[in-house]
């Protein structure tokens, strides 16, 4: 891995640093990345990866937290008993308790991240790889044992609110917890108010960033499979660690499908754009098809990046992948991907590229 890959570049749009480095570089896990300095003995870049991998997991654990008091708050509003709905929450944290036993408490578990994250820094700084190792070793699964349990609450209420409400309501859940950060985030990708060619890097760079930080691919360590086209990049996700493993069951626990006792949280069963209207998506997943589909096909003309989400499989196939397609001119989008949630190509739009592809990664 080169020296770019491993270093931390500032971000003007995020206010903070994020990974440099080639995309193929970006589809690398940062994991991989601090074990690479820790052996190589370059202790500054391991101990600035180790505090980037916390950053990256509190990106999703911070969104997981406003979703799950937003889905809460809907079933009260919606009018489930409040000690309802505290109830539910607590037999959730029951069935999602530890391999240890322990019921899943978010925060809880979060300080156990944090205190991981300290002792790996500590053994940095002093210089000792084994012990370094263990500890990030240690840092990746109590951050993956958050993560996980914290998509299962949220696909729990979730379930809960369509077995009340029916499956339309769907539509209204994520309208409540979508548009606010739809409306915060993904304006800079708006080609009428920014620059493509920075637009689409960022992209590109929050979408890397956000799947490692889900901690995909095999033995989930947040590896990005990566494939570069003439007019498109796709990343896909081998399990994605939120919704995919949502629907392929729990590699590394070893626990079912949520579709399957003792969850039973059904997927999607009626045609909707949510689904491309071919029912079989998890609730969850629906979420990625509404943010970077329709919604900014809505408010833009194109989508910021069209969604092909994991579905089940006959068995002995492939378990599902999930996968992402950001294309280098949002105005050459193909028809297909307007028709499959219900909607036209506008008319009349065309291509913003002039003298070549403006998106490579420095």
């Amino acid at each position: 891995m080169t020296s770019a890959a491993k270093q931390l570049v500032w971000s003007e749009a995020l206010g903070r640093k994020i990974r440099g480095g080639s995309w193929p570089e970006q589809a690398v896990a940062t994991y991989r990345l601090i074990v690479e300095s820790c052996d190589s003995r370059n202790w500054e870049t391991a101990r600035e990866l180790t505090t980037y991998f916390l950053v990256e997991a509190g990106v999703c654990y911070k969104i997981y937290r406003q979703w799950s008091a937003d889905l809460a708050e809907l079933l009260v509003e919606w009018g489930v008993h409040r000690a309802e709905v505290e109830q539910l929450h607590e037999d959730l944290e029951q069935l999602l308790a530890h391999p240890d036993g322990r019921p899943f408490h978010a925060v809880a578990q979060w300080e156990r991240v944090t205190e991981a994250h300290q002792l790996a820094l500590l053994a940095m700084q002093e210089q000792d790889p084994p012990r370094s190792l263990e500890h990030v070793d240690a840092l990746v699964e109590e951050w993956r044992q958050c993560h996980d349990r914290d998509v299962d609450l949220i696909s729990g209420l979730m379930a809960e609110l369509v077995g009340r409400f029916g499956e339309q309501a769907l539509g209204r859940m994520y309208d409540r917890i979508l548009v606010p950060w739809f409306n915060e985030r993904y304006a800079l990708f708006d080609v009428d108010k920014n620059d493509w060619a920075a637009a689409v890097h960022l992209n590109l760079q929050v979408a890397f960033e956000a799947m490692r930080g889900h901690l995909c691919g095999p033995g989930r360590r947040g590896d990005v499979e990566f494939e570069e086209r003439s007019d498109r990049y796709v990343l896909s996700f081998d399990p994605c660690g939120s919704g995919g493993r949502q629907v392929r069951g729990d590699e590394i626990e070893l626990t079912p499908p949520r579709r399957d006792a003792p969850y039973d949280w059904p997927l999607t069963q009626e045609p909707a754009a949510w689904n491309h209207f071919e029912p079989g998506v998890c609730h969850y997943c629906a979420h990625c098809i509404l943010l970077t589909e329709v919604m900014p096909m809505r408010a833009f003309g194109y989508p910021v990046r069209a969604v092909d989400p994991p579905r089940p499989v006959a068995p002995g196939q492939h378990p599902a992948k999930c996968s992402w397609t950001v294309f280098k001119d949002p105005h050459a989008v193909p028809e297909e991907y307007y028709s499959r949630v219900g909607m036209t190509r506008p008319r009349g739009i065309g291509s913003i590229l002039r003298g070549g592809d403006p998106t490579k990664a420095s």
